[in-house]
C-alpha cells in the first residue's frame, strides 16, 4: 500500500515507512533490482557511420536531442532498408529510452518512432515491468553513477553488461506512473516560456537538509540547468531516494 500524506503531514511522521539502501532511503515496499532484469533488450548501435543518406528512417546523434522525446535528425541524416540491412545498423524501436554511454553519460531521450543512431547511445527498451517516462527520468537522474562507473583515459564509455548490472530503483508501477506524471509537470514548465515559481505536489519524505521549513518548497539549483538536468536522485541519508525537481528560476535555499 502506498503512503497517505496530507498538507499536515510532517516529516518525521512517514520516516519509519523508509528503508535504508545502497541508493540511500526508499519505501520499504520499494525494490531495487538490475536493469538487465527488466527490460527486452539492450541495443549497442553499429561502429560504422553511412556513406550515404537517403530514406526515412533518422540516423541520429547527440546534437539531435532537444528535450524527452527524439523522432528526427537535425542534419538531414536518414537511411533506407538496404542500407540497414546491408551495414547491419541497429534500429531503436518506438518506446526505447536512449541513453549515452560515452563521454557525457546519462543524457536520454524517448525515441517517439524507429530510429537509429551512432555509438554514443545504447537503447534501453523497457520490458512492461518499467513505465518508459519514468526509466527515462530515472536514467537522468542516475548520470553522475553512470559516469563513475565509466572507464577510459580520454574519453569514458560504459559497456553494455555494466548497464545490465547496473542496480536500479523500482517502485510498483502505478506509482512509477504518478512520479513521471509529477516530473512531467515539471519538465513542462521548464520547457515552455512561463518560467516561474511552480506549485507543484512532490513526492512524500522527510525533509531534505537545507529546504526551507516544510512547506514543499522545491529544491534549486545555484545556476540554470538543462531540462534534461531538471531531476535528482538524492543519495545520501538526509532524504530518501526519490527523485526531487529542480528549477532554474528562484534563488538558492539549499546547499551544494
Amino acid at each position: 500500500m502506498g503512503i497517505e500524506v496530507s498538507s499536515e503531514t510532517q516529516p518525521g511522521d512517514i520516516l519509519g515507512d523508509y528503508k535504508e539502501t545502497v541508493l540511500g532511503m526508499i519505501p520499504k515496499y520499494w525494490n531495487l533490482t538490475k536493469l538487465g532484469d527488466h527490460v527486452e533488450d539492450l541495443i549497442v548501435p553499429m561502429r560504422d557511420k553511412p556513406k550515404q543518406f537517403r530514406g526515412q528512417i533518422p540516423w541520429c546523434r547527440i546534437d539531435d536531442i532537444n528535450g524527452k522525446y527524439l523522432c528526427t535528425s537535425k542534419n538531414g541524416y536518414f537511411v533506407d532498408k538496404d542500407t540497414i540491412s546491408k551495414m547491419n545498423l541497429k534500429v531503436f524501436p518506438k518506446g526505447t529510452v536512449i541513453c549515452s554511454c560515452s563521454a557525457n553519460l546519462g543524457i536520454c531521450a524517448i525515441a517517439e518512432n524507429p530510429l537509429i543512431t551512432n555509438q554514443t547511445f545504447i537503447g534501453i527498451v523497457p520490458k512492461n515491468t518499467f513505465d518508459t517516462e519514468f526509466l527515462y527520468y530515472l536514467m537522468i537522474s542516475y548520470a553522475k553513477r553512470l559516469q563513475l562507473l565509466s572507464t577510459g583515459t580520454t574519453i569514458s564509455y560504459l559497456p553494455k553488461d555494466k548497464f545490465e548490472n547496473f542496480i536500479v530503483v523500482k517502485p510498483p508501477l502505478n506509482e512509477q506512473r504518478k512520479i513521471a506524471a509529477i516530473l512531467s509537470a515539471g519538465y513542462s514548465i521548464l520547457t515552455s516560456n512561463r518560467i516561474s515559481r511552480p506549485s507543484l505536489p512532490l513526492l512524500p519524505g522527510p525533509a531534505p537538509a537545507g529546504r526551507t521549513e516544510s512547506s514543499g518548497s522545491p529544491i534549486v539549483p545555484s545556476s540554470r540547468m538543462s531540462p534534461s538536468s531538471a531531476v535528482e536522485w538524492r543519495h545520501d541519508c538526509s532524504a530518501p531516494a526519490l527523485p526531487i525537481l529542480r528549477f532554474p528560476c528562484d534563488p538558492v535555499i539549499v546547499s551544494a
